[in-house]
């Protein structure tokens, strides 16, 4: 799915996170005791789907999915999964409301200042952005697409290339993902060597959001 657009340019840290946090959230969600296994385990479902209808560009059922999951159980990626697509719809005020809830039920969902963070990168809030991304980062090492979009935040702002390339070879590190590889490749590096492959590459769904940096025409790219 490409989608090219002031709002729509800036989606891969959205989905990426929601099904990462998908994977992890039997144990990294706060819920309520008297939620069974069972209420749970469908939960989760419906956040598998409502990331699947995201990817799709079906925020209608996306909502109804996220929405529906939250009532079943109290979990962040529920509640997140809603902010992505108030934020796809351009409702930022409502977006940033679920952001926050979402980390404020889950005190260790980090991947909400991501989110958050690329919220504050859209409405040009760019200071505040790049605070959440290094807060993002500090608390999830691991997390490519946060790397990913505060190197190109970086780069607009006229960082020293090298820099930038920097952060974006140790987001390859982590997974070799065709947004990181076109960045280097458009800054005139190659994506460094890995060992093997990881995890989060397969965690980070065709459809993700990546900001890409170009050398004589800043532009972004959505894969």
């Amino acid at each position: 799915m490409v989608l090219w657009g002031s709002v729509l340019m800036r989606l891969n840290t959205l989905l990426f996170c929601l099904l990462v946090t998908c994977l992890q959230a039997l144990t990294g969600c706060f819920m309520s005791q008297t939620v069974s296994d069972e209420r749970l385990k469908q939960a989760l479902q419906l956040v598998d789907q409502g990331t699947s209808h995201l990817r799709e560009g079906k925020l209608r059922d996306a909502q109804v999915a996220f929405s529906m999951a939250e009532e079943l159980a109290p979990i962040a990626p529920a509640v997140d999964g809603q902010g992505c697509v108030a934020l796809l719809s351009g409702e930022f005020d409502r977006a940033e409301s679920l952001f926050k809830r979402a980390y404020d039920m889950d005190s260790t969902y980090d991947q909400a200042l991501g989110n958050l963070a690329l919220l504050r990168d859209i409405t040009g809030q760019h200071q505040e952005a790049k605070r959440l991304y290094d807060e993002a980062i500090e608390a999830l090492p691991e997390s490519v697409p946060a790397r990913n979009n505060r190197a190109a935040l970086e780069y607009d702002r006229g960082a020293r290339k090298m820099e930038v390339v920097d952060e974006l070879q140790k987001a390859g590190l982590i997974a070799d993902h065709p947004v990181v590889r076109e960045n280097l490749s458009r800054l005139g590096h190659p994506m460094p060597e890995r060992s093997e492959p990881s995890e989060s590459q397969k965690a980070w769904p065709a459809g993700a959001r990546g900001r890409v940096a170009q050398e004589q025409h800043k532009g972004e790219f959505v894969m």
